[in-house]
């Protein structure tokens, strides 16, 4: 999904964030992330962080 991501942000110029839930992060994909220059969130419950910003 990461390469994906990379090659896609190559070809239109965005940007997009790469968000992991917990335990779905991985060294590699953080890696070709960081490579493709895509930010990369890791260990991160979407639900968990919307309920501590917005409360």
């Amino acid at each position: 999904m990461v390469s994906d991501a990379v090659e896609r942000a190559e070809q239109t110029g965005t940007r997009p964030a790469v968000w992991t839930q917990l335990g779905g992060s991985s060294k590699e994909a953080e890696a070709l992330a960081e490579k493709g220059g895509l930010p990369y969130v890791k260990n991160r419950c979407i639900m968990v962080e919307h309920g501590r910003l917005l409360g």
